[in-house]
């Protein structure tokens, strides 16, 4: 991703506070990165994370998502999905990362799925989740 679509930002940051969650990376004064969260259904979410081209393999992806695990654990959800194509080695290599359980496929997408654990409020693998502004 060179920059986010405008109307995707837009759609991204107007969503509903009590069943969205969202964290953007601005650096420079421009956006680099961008990850939302929206509740599904019962105790289960969606996560979507776009990294500009020039930020990515550099961990951004990683923290910002973790952070909105952090989030959904708080909510009570139990499973996190994301849809990645399968030819998208990256977003694959990131879903691993977060513990998600991923299918085998060639073409098309793939459901990844992150378990969270409804004990507590936690992810099953201990997260290192830190929060600040850009400026």
């Amino acid at each position: 991703m060179r920059s986010p679509p405008l109307p995707h930002l837009r759609e991204a940051v107007a969503g509903a506070p009590t069943h969205d969650a969202r964290v953007v990376a601005a650096a420079g004064g421009e956006l680099v990165a961008l990850a939302s969260l929206v509740d599904c259904g019962p105790a289960a979410g969606e996560l979507a994370v776009l990294v500009e081209d020039r930020w990515q393999r550099r961990g951004l992806g990683l923290r910002i998502a973790r952070l909105l695990l952090a989030r959904a654990c708080e909510r009570g959800l139990r499973r996190v999905d994301c849809h990645v194509l399968a030819d998208n080695v990256a977003a694959l290599s990131l879903c691993r990362a977060l513990g998600a359980a991923i299918p085998p496929a060639r073409l098309g997408t793939v459901s990844a799925h992150v378990a969270l654990d409804p004990c507590g409020g936690r992810l099953r693998r201990p997260l290192h989740v830190t929060e600040r502004t850009l400026r």
